[in-house]
């Protein structure tokens, strides 16, 4: 007697030309969907989303390497790393335009020792005024540093 695995296995392999191999692998894959259906694991549902998600999302202690009876939702959790990840990059744009303004040259004030000092020569120094400039420069400038953001698997 054929299954109705086996009926819907032979019309899609008529319809197109997956390998054998997919299919058997399709096959397993539905298998246990119906054998985890029917283990009735237990489910939790996200209060801050409605996502219901099962115990395979357990919290995992750092320090021991297992398990700590804690479950998180992974939509929830995915959405806070997003969070994070936009704070950094804000974070890492405004540490680029600080270190942009020091490497401009015309940040720095000529300096000597004292006048006609011939072991100092003009050299560029950082201007000690508590960083004012910087700030200021800061607070002026609108130009957008191009960071691009970190997405998970690149």
């Amino acid at each position: 007697m054929k299954t109705i695995l086996d009926v819907k296995r032979r019309l899609a392999a008529a319809r197109c030309p997956y390998p054998v191999s997919l299919m058997d692998d399709l096959e397993e894959a539905f298998a246990e969907i119906e054998r985890l259906k029917a283990e009735k694991v237990e489910l939790w549902d996200c209060p801050g989303c409605g996502f219901t998600y099962d115990a395979c999302h357990e919290d995992i202690d750092h320090a021991t390497g297992e398990g700590n009876g804690n479950h998180t939702c992974p939509v929830c959790e995915n959405a806070d790393l997003e969070r994070e990840n936009e704070r950094l990059c804000k974070e890492l744009k405004g540490a680029l335009k600080v270190i942009r303004w020091y490497s401009d040259e015309s940040n720095y004030v000529k300096t000597k020792l004292w006048p006609g000092d011939p072991a100092c020569p003009a050299e560029s120094e950082i201007s000690e005024d508590g960083g004012e400039r910087a700030r200021s420069f800061l607070v002026a400038q609108e130009e957008e540093v191009s960071v691009p953001l970190i997405k998970e698997g690149k």
